[in-house]
């Protein structure tokens, strides 16, 4: 199994915690992770026929690299509110899906808010295996404690 994970959207705490034991509990199973940098902006940024491309957007996670990170704020990920449907070019949905096929990602994490989890919903009824973990200052998130 080979999964992806992004954080979306504004910086909250727990984010690097949360990287951290999704990194660890899949390592514990054998799956091998890719971090996705600066949320589904990242992926619009990946062109799968340039290795520089996927270099510079992906990160693979290993026990190494995610070591500490639950002590430091913010996102070793970084983020961004960007959703691939609204973009000048038109919905670029299918540009994340090719790159996930090309990359061989089985299952997506997201971390973020409503924005990063509407995209995230809208890639599972493409039938896209996606897991949310809602992270909200807006308290906007149906389902979390205050919304």
């Amino acid at each position: 199994m080979h999964i992806g994970i992004l954080t979306g959207g504004g910086d909250v705490p727990g984010l690097n915690p949360c990287i951290r034991a999704i990194t660890l509990a899949a390592l514990e199973r054998g799956w091998q992770v890719t971090g996705f940098r600066r949320g589904w902006q990242g992926f619009l940024l990946i062109d799968p026929d340039v290795p520089e491309s996927i270099d510079a957007q992906t990160w693979a996670l290993d026990r190494e690299k995610v070591r500490g990170i639950d002590r430091t704020g913010g996102t070793i990920l970084h983020t961004s509110r960007t959703d691939p449907r609204t973009q000048p070019e038109g919905d670029r949905t299918d540009h994340v899906l090719h790159v996930l096929d090309r990359l061989g990602i089985d299952a997506m994490i997201t971390l973020g808010g409503d924005g990063t989890l509407r995209f995230s919903a809208h890639l599972s009824a493409q039938g896209f295996p996606v897991i949310s973990v809602p992270k909200t200052m807006d308290n906007d998130v149906h389902g979390t404690d205050y919304c």
